[in-house]
């Protein structure tokens, strides 16, 4: 009984409380707007319900995952890549189309997005992959399996029709190459690769529906009742809020349903609205302050195994908090985003956690100390 009570308290001391907290607090907050958002509809308490079951959830996956050494997954990499390729191709066949993706598998009580999910497993395996390889990096075969192990998640979320995860996972692949040690030239060499190809991509492999969407970013009113009808609808939200916002329960696009899709990728404009730009730059600042926090310990793992591993779960938030806000505001176009920890979403909030589980892991273990060899 002493050496387990022993274990819990060096387990707590190791631990990092700063992310936990951070990561409580945007719960927390995103289940008050959600619960604003959503309280004038039918389903508005299972929303809340819903939400709170996936948060103990993911924080419970979240503690035990903080528990296992992250360099076992050296041994089990292979067999997490099968696994889930295997779940991301199956999804397509067994999925209903929805707004043309193919990218939910309904389980009756829950859907679970299995792009989401996947990003776990994306992490460790190409985290496993980069570290191995090490100074070999740079060589031009080993270039071209790493660049295969991204393909073969990619693709098949992009026949699901999820742009929007396809670009989460490449800039997670992007960030974890440069901190794997990949040289500057590379990264150029893709840049001018992907300029030059710029005009066969718009012309020959975006649909028609992808090309409205990103002409609609720049000027919605072309299409004000339809493509750009979301854009609109959110810039509205959040320039009437102003400094403080019109309250909790008091905005009028979100209360009256007039901005689509507002407790999932809109939440942030729903905050626009009802508590202003005070509320949004609260979000932003916790996010950011999680995303620095990630860093930090990565920066400080005791191998390069558990740097890569962190860097690939900031990239994953920051990549998806920059889309996000960035559809809300008018930046960027509309591709179905979600803000990480704030908007509804089992699957996204839950993968979220498990993700953040790899970080206190690699955080616990920076001075060699593993909870297990406690007990």
């Amino acid at each position: 009984m002493r050496k387990l009570l022993k274990a819990i308290s060096n387990y707590i001391k190791l631990i990092d409380k700063w992310l936990i907290f951070l990561a409580l607090s945007c719960s927390a907050f995103g289940i008050v707007l959600i619960y604003s958002a959503t309280n004038n509809t039918l389903l508005g308490e299972r929303n809340v319900t819903v939400q709170l079951f996936c948060l103990l959830f993911g924080f419970i996956l979240m503690l035990l995952i903080s528990k296992f050494d992250f360099e076992l997954y050296e041994d089990i990499a292979k067999y997490i890549f099968i696994v889930f390729i295997v779940a991301l191709i199956v999804t397509y066949f067994v999925a209903t189309e929805v707004k043309g993706n193919r990218n939910w598998i309904n389980f009756g009580l829950i859907n679970l997005q299995t792009s989401e999910i996947a990003k776990f497993a994306f992490i460790i395996t190409m985290s496993v992959h980069i570290s191995k390889l090490d100074e070999n990096l740079n060589e031009f075969k080993n270039i071209l399996f790493v660049l295969l192990h991204f393909l073969a998640y990619i693709i098949p979320i992009l026949i699901q029709g999820d742009v929007g995860s396809a670009l989460i996972y490449l800039a997670m692949f992007t960030v974890m190459l440069f901190i794997g040690g990949l040289k500057l030239r590379y990264f150029a060499g893709a840049t001018v690769v992907l300029v030059a190809s710029s005009g066969f991509i718009w012309n020959s492999l975006l649909m028609d529906y992808m090309k409205n969407r990103i002409i609609s970013t720049f000027n919605p009113e072309l299409d004000p009742l339809k493509t750009g009808y979301q854009a609109i609808q959110s810039k509205i939200a959040i320039g009437s809020g102003k400094m403080w916002g019109n309250g909790l329960f008091n905005g009028i696009q979100t209360q009256y349903n007039l901005l689509p899709e507002k407790h999932t990728d809109f939440i942030f404009s729903v905050a626009g609205e009802e508590l202003g730009f005070v509320g949004c730059s609260l979000i932003i600042l916790l996010l950011t302050l999680l995303i620095f926090r990630i860093v930090r310990n990565g920066s400080r793992s005791k191998n390069n195994l558990g740097t890569i591993i962190c860097f690939g779960v900031a990239a994953m938030l920051g990549a998806q908090m920059l889309e996000n806000i960035g559809m809300c505001i008018g930046f960027l176009p509309v591709i179905g985003i979600t803000l990480p920890l704030f908007s509804y979403g089992g699957s996204s909030l839950i993968s979220v956690f498990i993700c953040l589980g790899l970080v206190l892991n690699v955080a616990s273990q920076k001075t060699g100390i593993n909870f297990k060899d406690e007990i």
